[in-house]
């Protein structure tokens, strides 16, 4: 799943940044049939929103997930994931 998402996300042109990497903190549910849902920024870019627009970009990008299983029937669940924007220098 994470190297999908890394293939999916596209770098927003940014001025300047002094921070070596930017971290973004999505949670999202992933229903009984797969699909994504929910998507909520936990923790966002401060003062460059569009690091969280492009994560959550690329997280709707991605194709079904198997879903949960309790009992061997599918159920939903909910998910976080640690998003790292690595800046070049």
């Amino acid at each position: 799943m994470v190297k999908e998402l890394m293939q999916q996300i596209e770098y927003p042109k940014l001025k300047q940044s002094s921070a070596p990497e930017i971290k973004i903190v999505l949670s999202f549910a992933v229903e009984t049939d797969g699909s994504v849902n929910d998507i909520k920024v936990l923790r966002g870019a401060e003062g460059a929103p569009e690091f969280d627009q492009a994560a959550v970009a690329a997280l709707k990008k991605l194709k079904k997930f198997n879903p949960a299983l309790k009992g061997g029937v599918p159920v939903k669940s909910e998910l976080t994931l640690p998003v790292i924007f690595v800046m070049e220098r």
